[in-house]
């Protein structure tokens, strides 16, 4: 079926002009292929103009008989595109109830013919059962019904084909003409013989005694290679090839070559010949392969344009449910993202509080070390020397606890990071220079310390101090260069020295700076071999 009726066309779209209906005529029943090319040109002018005076309606109307010309003239891509491009309109338009469900209606079973050709036949059964969905008129109704027990007969999905053309039998029977009742018989029967249903031989009968008063050639070649079929399986060769034989006489007579090749390709079949069957087979599917091959990028749904307007309430509410559904999973997604950040943000917090109890708890040790108890031997050390008789080896054990003490309290004291942290990195850096120990720094004043933390500060420091503290221990380094470097956000110092070096046995100081900069998800590496010096890389 080419097209959905147009006898409604002229109460919904105004009067037509004479114009009009001759070069529809063109169309509709083309005599040859330049009827259809003048009506092409025809049309395609009055929608541009139609267009350009914001007639959207009778717009809508060319374009539904441009498509039609376009696939009666085998360019189906073409068809499908015009077709779109009525839809869009159609949802766009001022039209009544009754308008859009005639055009939508056509619009959509013409779509599903374009893709039947196409052999996109899942996309030509969507198109039908949406076509089906919303058809008022009852004529518009069976005749999609037709199309989508064709496709579901190529699919060979028999009894749904069956069930469709027993729906529309009465109505056409009382409302059709005998070609269309011919037509209807033949499908029907042909599809209850790959069932073996009873009543199979007889539809085809009836549909082949149709055809022969109606005197059609097409439908009888039709007619007679079903019944073929239906002998040649149910392996009657002699019925079989005297159908064959009389379709191929009307093909011959005809003078249509693509009836007489069709029929003859047929007939090689019946010849139970193994490289003939197979030949037919191979060739068939190459063929299919071809055409399915070209159209894999053709296929222009209506949903890429727009989103669709729904065929039924049911299939509004399941939308909508859909829509729910996305909706609750959506607010879960974000409720667990949520509670992963705040479960992340807690624990980061929780990280700088500890990390800053530390600092805290260290500041407050060293402020007592140094309050007390370095004041306290201060003292003692004061009044032995006032006094007469003196260990000299006591005083100078007691200077040297003096000095330790006093080095810890320095080593743990009040770090400024709130003002110019360069100069208090520098200041540690310089405190440990001494005549025999020359402590070198390199670009330290090009990182931007603004952009660093206040704990990621702290925890740098006390790392320098404890990397320095340890050069001051044990390696008897002259040399000690600190490089630093900024990529991004990330800071890198390399520390270097000359000293004796020794295979890497971590010393309380460097498993506390490596502790320290794991509290900040930073990174610190040791190299050192014995005679070579020491290397380390902080990462932060």
């Amino acid at each position: 079926m080419l097209i959905l009726s147009f006898s409604t066309s002229q109460n919904l779209y105004g009067q037509e002009n004479r114009d009009t209906i001759d070069f529809r005529s063109l169309i509709l029943k083309p005599k040859n292929i330049s009827d259809l090319t003048k009506g092409f040109r025809f049309f395609l002018n009055a929608k541009e103009d139609k267009l350009k005076r914001s007639d959207t309606i009778g717009a809508i109307y060319d374009l539904r008989l441009i498509s039609i010309a376009l696939r009666k003239k085998g360019l189906l891509h073409e068809s499908e595109n015009y077709a779109i491009e009525a839809l869009k309109l159609l949802d766009h338009s001022n039209k009544n109830d009754a308008l859009d469900n005639e055009s939508r209606t056509a619009l959509y079973n013409h779509l599903g013919l374009i893709n039947e050709e196409l052999e996109n036949n899942a996309l030509a059964l969507n198109y039908y059962n949406k076509a089906i969905v919303i058809a008022d008129e009852l004529s518009s109704k069976n005749s999609v019904i037709k199309n989508r027990a064709n496709v579901y007969l190529k699919e060979e999905r028999y009894q749904d084909a069956i069930a469709d053309y027993l729906s529309v039998l009465d109505f056409s029977l009382a409302n059709e003409s005998k070609r269309k009742v011919a037509r209807l018989y033949d499908n029907l029967g042909y599809a209850q013989s790959k069932i073996n249903h009873p009543e199979a031989l007889v539809n085809l009968e009836k549909g082949l005694k149709m055809r022969a008063d109606e005197e059609s050639n097409s439908g009888l070649i039709t007619s007679y290679l079903h019944l073929a079929e239906y002998y040649s399986d149910r392996n009657n060769k002699i019925k079989a090839l005297d159908a064959t034989n009389k379709a191929l006489k009307i093909a011959k007579n005809s003078g249509n070559k693509y009836y007489e090749a069709n029929v003859l390709g047929f007939k090689m079949t019946l010849n139970n010949d193994d490289e003939v069957i197979r030949f037919k087979t191979l060739n068939d599917s190459i063929n299919l392969a071809n055409q399915v091959f070209k159209n894999q990028f053709a296929s222009s749904k209506y949903e890429f344009f727009k989103e669709k307007k729904r065929a039924d309430e049911n299939e509004i509410l399941k939308e909508k449910e859909k829509s729910k559904r996305l909706m609750y999973q959506s607010i879960a997604a974000f409720i667990i993202l949520l509670t992963v950040f705040i479960v992340l943000k807690l624990n980061d917090r929780h990280k700088k509080e500890k990390l800053q109890q530390v600092y805290n708890t260290e500041t407050r040790i060293s402020k007592k070390v140094h309050d007390e108890v370095a004041n306290d031997v201060y003292h003692v050390m004061a009044k032995l020397q006032n006094s007469e008789n003196v260990n000299e080896e006591l005083l100078d054990d007691l200077e040297d606890i003096y000095i330790r003490t006093r080095d810890i309290s320095k080593e743990n004291s009040v770090i400024d990071v709130k003002g110019n942290f360069n100069e208090q990195i520098s200041d540690l850096l310089w405190s440990y220079r001494t005549k025999e120990v020359n402590v070198i720094t390199k670009n330290s004043s090009n990182i931007n310390w603004d952009g660093v933390s206040d704990i990621k500060k702290t925890i740098l420091y006390r790392v320098l101090q404890e990397l320095m503290t340890n050069m001051r221990k044990h390696s008897k380094a002259s040399i000690v260069v600190l490089n630093f470097s900024q990529t991004n956000k990330k800071i890198t110092i390399e520390y270097k020295d000359n000293g004796v070096g020794s295979d890497i046995t971590k010393s309380d100081g460097l498993q506390n700076a490596e502790n320290r900069i794991a509290s900040i998800n930073g990174s610190i590496t040791f190299e050192s071999q014995i005679n070579k010096g020491f290397k380390a890389q902080v990462i932060i």
